[in-house]
């Protein structure tokens, strides 16, 4: 029942959303492709995520990854940044609500996710 409403409601802004193997929903946002996971059990957290957007070449740029992470949550951002094996991740978590309210967070929360995804290459590259 929960995918069904995310499906419809990502679809509502656009994007052409499937369920991948996983059971996870996939979308595609300017040649990005994003998931909504979902944790196993009762309708419970949904984390929106943009995996392997930034390669972990060597040991020193994973010592680079955790600083650079570490300054966007310190920076008060909703976007949780991390290494998963040799690729870097971004999340924003979004929590059960009342009906109507994930129309509103869903937006909210995609552009949070872009602008802590955007100030981590700021600070990896700069």
């Amino acid at each position: 029942m929960e995918r069904e409403v995310w499906l419809e409601l990502v679809r509502g802004y656009g994007y052409h959303p499937v369920i991948d193997p996983d059971g996870d929903i996939a979308f595609t946002k300017d040649d990005l492709q994003y998931l909504l996971l979902f944790a196993p059990g009762p309708p419970s957290l949904v984390r929106l995520a943009l995996p392997n957007f930034w390669p972990i070449e060597s040991r020193q740029e994973l010592v680079r990854v955790l600083r650079a992470a570490a300054e966007v949550h310190a920076g008060a951002s909703p976007t949780m940044v991390y290494p998963v094996g040799d690729n870097t991740w971004g999340s924003v978590a979004l929590w059960p609500c009342a009906d109507g309210c994930l129309a509103k967070l869903f937006p909210l929360a995609l552009a949070e996710l872009d602008r802590g995804i955007q100030e981590f290459a700021r600070l990896m590259t700069g």
